[in-house]
């Protein structure tokens, strides 16, 4: 029997997320399975519509620029369910660049441990445009990640063309 978890404002479900994935996404996306050591992050929280995610980056860079931590890696971690949110001005990001062992975070970011463990993730950076893609075929069959994130190799601005990372813990 097939079923769906709508969200209320009917956001996020997309039908062919339901079922059999697509073989031309699995054939796309390959996975790669990758242990992660724990990583320490400098975190601004971000409060909005994923959709304007690029937008958030490019009011939040200075910050990270004036903390010497704008050509660190930087990550985007989903804290809200993109299937089951309600509200899609609500939904939360925390934005981090990784910091170096031992390092701290600097004065005015928030530290935050991302706990090491198997993660999978899309075997290369995609392009923006594929992102959506991309993650439909990692939420088919890690739906239920503890965390899942997006991973930069710098600052991804400008938006349109950055390349992103996409993972998901196995845990």
């Amino acid at each position: 029997m097939d079923w769906e978890i709508e969200a209320p404002s009917n956001l996020h479900w997309m039908p062919e997320w339901r079922g059999t994935m697509n073989q031309e996404l699995l054939t796309r996306f390959p996975l790669v399975y990758e242990r992660r050591a724990p990583q320490g992050l400098a975190t601004l929280e971000w409060t909005g519509s994923y959709t304007f995610l690029g937008e958030a980056w490019a009011s939040l860079a200075p910050r990270f620029e004036r903390a010497g931590l704008g050509d660190r890696p930087k990550i985007a971690i989903y804290l809200n369910n993109l299937w089951t949110y309600p509200t899609k001005t609500g939904m939360r990001a925390i934005l981090g660049a990784e910091l170096r062992p031992e390092e701290k975070a600097p004065r005015g970011f928030q530290p935050m441990l991302l706990p090491g463990g198997v993660y999978v993730r899309i075997d290369r950076p995609i392009r923006r445009t594929d992102r959506n893609d991309a993650w439909r075929r990692m939420s088919a069959d890690f739906q239920s990640a503890a965390w899942s994130f997006d991973r930069y190799s710098g600052t991804p601005l400008p938006w349109e063309d950055s390349l992103t990372e996409c993972w998901a813990s196995m845990f």
